[in-house]
C-alpha cells in the first residue's frame, strides 16, 4: 500500500464521506476491513484508488477534494457504500484502529441533533390525506397531481432534515393508494409520485446548499427516487402503461415546467427527465416541438435556468443528430452536469446503434480537461469498450484512452484485450500486474481456456510460486489447487510429458516442504 496523507486530513476526509452512512453499513465496511478484502490501495494524485473483493472485484476511488462529487464504487449500490468504507479503514489503520474513528464519529452524530437549520416549505393548502385515499385509477393526471400536492408536498416539520424524512414516509404512504390498481395505472402513478417527490426534495436541497450534511441527506434521497423510476422504467413493464397519449402530454408538460422552475439545477432532477422521455415517451414527443420549446425559455434569457435549458436542448439536440449544438451546449458548463450529459447522449446513440457517432462523441469528451477524465475514468472506459465492441474504427482509440487511464481502467483493458481476442496481450497484462486467478473475472479466465489455453500456463505457474513464497499452509492449499488446474491444462494441450518434467523438478526443488508435500498427496498432485 503506497499511501501518504497527513493523519488529521485523513480523519476529516473520513468525517465528511461517512458521515451520513447508516451504522450497520459502517460495520459491514469494518467487517471487509477486518477480513482482509481490501487487496490493493494506491494514492493516485490526489484520489485513493482501491480494488475490493465482495461477490466479484470492484473498483473504489476516494477524492480527498470532492469527497462526495467524485468518490466513487464500481458495485451497483449508487451511495457510499461498505466497499469505500472498507477502503477508508484500511488507510486509518496506518494510523489508529478503525474501531476509534467510528466510534467518535458516532458520539459526533449524537452531538449534532440540535441547531439545525430551518426552511417554512409549509403549504398555504392544510393537509388532506383522505384526499389521496379518494383516488381512482381511472382519474385524470390532474386529480392525481392535486392529490399529491396535498398529501406529498405539505409538510410542518421545522427542518430540513425532518422534512427529508418525512417526505419518505409520505411516499409510502402514497403508494398505499395504488396498491389494489391494475398494473398500468399502478405504474403511471408511482411514475409521476416519484417525479413529484424528486421535484420537492430538489426544493429542499436549493435551501440548505449552504450545509453540507443536510446537502448530503437531500442527494441521497435523490439519488434513491432516481433509482425508483430507473427501475419502473423497465420496457417490459412499462410499454404498455406509456401508451396513454393524453396523459403522456399532460406528463411532457409537468416535465417541462419543474425543470424551469428549480431555482439550483440538479444532475439527478435533470438526468430523470431524461430517462423518461427516453424510456417512457420514446419517440412519441415531437422533436421539433420539444427543441423550439426550450429554445423560447433558452430566448428569454432568464439567468437561474440557462443550464438547465443548455443541459436539455444538448439532449434533444443530440437526439435529433446535431452534435455539434449539443457539444456547443455543454461546453463550459460546471463539470459535473457536463460529464452527466455526456453520458446521457451517449446512452442516447447507443440506443440508436449510432457508433460511429458515439465513436466522435467519445474522442470529443477525451479532449475535456483531465480531472472530468479523471473523475469519469471508470464509466468512460465502459462506453469506449461498448463502442469498440461494435465499432472497428474505434478500437485503436479505445485502447489508447484504457492505457492511458491506468489504474483506473484496468479491469476494462482487460475486458477489451479478452474482446479484441489479444489473448497474448491479456495473459501479459495479467502477469504483469500480478494478478493472482483468482483475482480475475471467471468468465474470462473460461474463455482464454477455450480459445487460447496455452497462453494460461504461465499465469498458473506465476500463481503457484507467488502462493509458496507466502510459506503458510492456506498459500499452499491455494497453490495446490492452481497445480491441479496445471495438470488440467497440459493434457488439455496434449503435453503430458512437460507436465510429468515440470511436476518433477517443483517436487524435488520443494522437497523441504513438508506442509506443501502434504497438501499435494491429499489433493492426489503426487503419490
Amino acid at each position: 500500500m503506497t499511501v501518504v496523507i497527513d493523519e488529521a486530513e485523513l480523519e476529516q476526509f473520513g468525517y465528511q464521506l461517512l458521515k451520513a452512512m447508516p451504522e450497520h453499513i459502517l460495520n459491514r465496511g469494518l467487517s471487509y476491513y477486518h477480513e482482509g478484502r481490501v487487496v490493493f490501495v494506491e494514492m493516485v494524485g490526489r484520489t485513493l484508488v482501491a480494488d475490493v473483493t465482495g461477490s466479484e472485484f470492484y473498483d473504489v476511488a476516494l477524492d480527498l477534494d470532492w469527497v462526495h462529487m467524485r468518490s466513487r464504487c464500481s458495485c451497483p449500490y449508487e451511495d457510499i457504500c461498505k466497499h469505500m468504507a472498507a477502503v477508508f479503514f484500511e488507510v486509518y489503520a496506518m494510523y489508529q484502529s478503525p474501531e476509534v474513528f467510528v466510534a467518535k464519529l458516532l458520539a459526533s452524530r449524537a452531538g449534532e441533533q440540535g441547531g439545525v437549520p430551518t426552511l417554512n416549505t409549509t403549504s398555504p393548502v392544510a393537509p388532506e390525506p383522505e384526499v389521496l385515499a379518494k383516488l381512482q385509477e381511472d382519474d385524470d393526471f390532474d386529480t392525481w397531481l392535486n392529490a399529491l400536492r396535498h398529501g406529498i408536498g405539505y409538510a410542518d416539520e421545522k427542518t430540513i432534515y425532518h422534512q427529508a424524512l418525512s417526505l419518505d414516509n409520505r411516499v409510502e404512504r402514497a403508494k398505499e393508494v395504488c396498491a389494489t390498481w391494475s398494473d398500468d395505472a399502478r405504474v403511471r402513478f408511482e411514475l409521476l409520485l416519484y417525479l413529484y417527490a424528486m421535484q420537492t426534495a430538489g426544493t429542499l436541497l436549493g435551501a440548505s446548499l449552504s450545509d453540507n450534511y443536510y446537502v448530503r441527506t437531500l442527494e441521497m434521497i435523490l439519488r434513491r427516487y432516481g433509482g425508483l423510476i430507473s427501475s419502473l422504467l423497465d420496457t417490459t413493464r412499462a410499454s404498455s402503461a406509456a401508451a396513454d397519449a393524453a396523459w403522456n402530454a399532460r406528463l411532457i408538460q409537468f416535465l417541462r415546467e419543474g425543470l424551469v422552475q428549480q431555482t439550483t439545477p440538479d444532475v439527478q432532477i435533470l438526468q430523470a427527465a431524461c430517462f423518461v422521455y427516453e424510456y417512457w415517451l420514446g419517440e412519441v414527443p415531437s422533436l421539433s416541438e420539444e427543441i423550439a420549446w426550450w429554445e423560447d425559455v433558452q430566448a428569454d434569457n432568464l439567468q437561474n435556468r440557462q443550464e438547465t435549458v443548455r443541459l436539455m436542448l444538448s439532449y434533444f439536440y443530440t437526439k435529433a443528430g446535431d452534435d455539434a449544438k449539443a457539444w456547443s451546449l455543454l461546453d463550459g458548463l460546471d463539470a459535473e452536469f457536463r460529464a452527466a450529459f455526456y453520458f446521457i447522449n451517449l446512452d442516447v446513440l447507443v440506443r440508436q446503434s449510432a457508433w460511429a457517432r458515439a465513436h466522435v462523441w467519445l474522442k470529443h469528451i477525451s479532449l475535456d480537461d483531465a480531472k472530468l477524465r479523471q473523475w469519469y475514468a471508470w464509466r468512460l472506459s465502459e462506453n469506449w469498450v461498448v463502442v469498440a465492441q461494435h465499432h472497428g474504427d474505434a478500437r485503436s482509440d479505445c485502447e489508447a484512452f484504457l492505457t492511458e487511464n491506468e489504474p483506473l481502467s484496468h479491469s476494462y483493458l482487460a475486458r477489451f484485450y479478452i474482446m479484441t481476442e489479444q489473448y497474448r496481450a491479456w495473459v501479459d497484462y495479467c502477469l504483469f500486474n500480478g494478478r493472482m486467478p483468482n483475482e480475475i473475472e471467471r468468465e474470462a479466465l473460461r474463455h482464454v481456456e477455450k480459445a487460447a489455453p496455452e497462453y494460461l500456463l504461465p499465469l498458473y505457474h506465476q500463481a503457484v510460486e507467488r502462493c509458496i513464497r507466502l510459506k503458510n499452509r492456506a498459500a499452499y492449499k491455494v497453490a495446490v489447487r492452481h497445480l491441479k488446474k496445471l495438470s488440467t491444462l497440459y493434457k488439455k494441450l496434449k503435453r503430458q510429458d512437460d507436465w510429468v518434467r515440470f511436476l518433477n523438478q517443483f517436487t524435488s526443488r520443494y522437497t523441504r516442504l513438508r506442509a506443501l508435500q502434504d497438501e499435494m498427496r491429499k489433493r492426489g498432485v503426487i503419490t
